[in-house]
């Protein structure tokens, strides 16, 4: 079964839902015919690096390092821990800038299930881009 080296976004023919395939991913037997270009497939699955020891999933930051971490936002640190860690995301999504160039390109192109890998060009990209709006 072929696995995808890089980002696959795609639409099942059935239901039409949006579906992406991440690096390592075993491209599924309804999506083989869809999946075309050579160059994001291959036979088995690329190397991926070990996580370290001293960081686990279970870590969670402390209190007081989310409440340090709240007034470094600039938003209030009072109240229950999951409403000061609502606060932080949202500060931290406000402060995310909006994708430019390239970065926008491909969060629309991804947006309209548009397939395309590092090796297509912004021009190529805006033409699909295009096709599909």
């Amino acid at each position: 079964m072929a696995i995808v080296t890089g980002y696959v976004h795609i639409r099942h023919p059935e239901t039409a839902e949006a579906v992406t395939l991440e690096p390592g991913d075993a491209v599924p037997e309804w999506a083989v015919d869809i999946v075309t270009n050579p160059a994001i497939l291959a036979d088995e699955p690329p190397a991926r690096e070990a996580e370290s020891d001293d960081e686990t999933a279970d870590d969670k930051p402390s209190r007081e390092e989310i409440i340090a971490r709240a007034k470094a936002l600039g938003v209030s640190a009072k109240g229950k821990t999951e409403t000061i860690l609502a606060r932080i995301a949202e500060a931290e999504r406000a402060a995310e800038p909006e994708p430019t160039g390239r970065d926008a390109l491909a969060a629309r192109a991804n947006e309209l299930g548009i397939e395309f890998t590092d090796e297509t060009t912004d021009a190529e990209l805006e033409l699909l881009i295009q096709s599909k709006e």
